[in-house]
């Protein structure tokens, strides 16, 4: 590979990420779209490079704070090309585990000054860590202390190391057998004749995982209801459903059908209302249990950003539970790890709302216990983390 190129394109795109606001996935496409001289190998690297160096951006500049300092120099001081080279070249020694002296020739020629920081950061433990034990763990976690802070209070610092750990890593790439098409096993055996490594997946009966190295949520729904029943989607951008359209129509979907539902009136629920057997509210969250699939997220959000979510969820908890038919449930689900967003919402709704009840979650056989409510998670069971509620309507 061209590590000369690879390198422009990824502190292109991360300059444009960490200065300049650009979500991480839309800067790297605009570059590797223009970048026509790239074969598919450093497209790949460029990516992974990324990617890698968002999630570990805490951790990278922890160190090299620290081994700046013992020559009495500071990160934020010097110019920007340079902090994000040495960034680049810190990188390759934590995450990717090169030595000091291949990660300066990756990194360029520039970087030849530095090697002396590059072995300081190689070997941690001679840098040492902040007192401040919040410090410390948002530094060896890669996370701001903000979040440090909420999942140490929340799980533990421990079970925060472990979490972090999980997020710092790639995330799987799995896709969904449309069973209106085929079924889970044919999909793995067309997959694996055309020489691609894949399993299925653990919890869910539709997932395919591939292993050397997706899909919306009313697809799967029309996929497992086998194009039977009635499904209407709901949301209050009409701009989203539209996307689904050419989807639903390549995969086959015909029982569903869409409504923009804006936030000042529900004058298009009212038909609906006391009508369904099942409401699955996708709530708005801060996403905190996707951040290895949005590295960027972690940055970009600020505690009061997330603390903003819960009197919202609870409001579309409020209005769409109204839909709900007596014996029918109410499933509540965000990709958050997050009790605010999670937990409080629902016994808050279940407080004010006696006529509903919690109900099983999942089913028994996918192995997760009976409980009304599951709390998915990375370094756990191997998903991005979710969480799950069920309640059902008594009356």
């Amino acid at each position: 590979m061209r590590a000369q190129l690879i390198r422009t394109a990824v502190l292109e795109i991360y300059e444009e990420v960490r200065r300049e606001g650009a979500r991480a996935d839309q800067a790297l496409q605009s570059v590797l779209r223009r970048e026509k001289l790239l074969r598919s190998v450093e497209r790949r690297a460029v990516s992974d490079a990324v990617y890698g160096l968002l999630r570990l951006q805490g951790r990278v500049d922890h160190l090299l704070q620290r081994a700046l300092g013992t020559r009495k120099l500071a990160l934020e001081k010097l110019a920007t090309p340079t902090q994000h080279l040495l960034r680049y070249a810190a990188y390759l020694v934590v995450g990717e585990r090169q030595s000091p002296e291949s990660a300066a020739g990756l990194a360029g020629p520039e970087i030849a000054t530095w090697s002396w920081a590059l072995e300081l950061v190689a070997d941690p433990e001679r840098l040492g860590a902040p007192d401040d034990p919040l410090d410390a763990l948002a530094a060896e976690t890669s996370l701001p202390r903000w979040l440090a802070k909420l999942w140490s209070e929340q799980l533990g610092s421990g079970e925060t190391r472990a979490l972090a750990a999980a997020l710092n890593q790639r995330a799987p790439l799995t896709v969904r057998a449309n069973l209106l098409r085929n079924t889970r096993d044919e999909l793995i055996a067309a997959l694996r004749a055309e020489g691609s490594r894949v399993e299925p997946t653990r919890l869910s009966p539709w997932g395919v995982t591939f292993t050397g190295r997706t899909n919306g949520k009313t697809l799967a729904l029309a996929s497992e209801m086998r194009n039977k029943g009635r499904l209407v989607a709901c949301d209050r951008d009409g701009r989203r459903l539209d996307k689904v359209r050419p989807r639903a129509r390549r995969a086959g979907v015909h029982n569903w059908e869409a409504r923009s539902v804006p936030e000042s009136s529900d004058a298009r629920l009212v038909e609906l209302s006391g009508q369904a057997d099942v409401v699955l509210i996708d709530a708005p969250c801060s996403g905190l249990g996707a951040l290895r699939r949005n590295p960027d997220a972690r940055w970009r959000l600020e505690e009061s950003e997330v603390d903003s979510f819960p009197p919202r969820q609870g409001e579309i908890l409020e209005r769409y539970a109204r839909l709900v038919k007596p014996g029918g449930r109410l499933v509540y689900a965000t990709c958050s790890i997050n009790r605010r967003e999670n937990e409080e919402v629902r016994s808050a709704f279940l407080s004010a709302h006696p006529d509903f009840e919690p109900a099983q979650a999942l089913p028994q056989s996918v192995g997760l216990g009976v409980g009304s409510e599951v709390q998915l998670l990375p370094h756990r069971q191997g998903t991005d983390g979710f969480y799950i509620a069920t309640m059902r309507r008594s009356r």
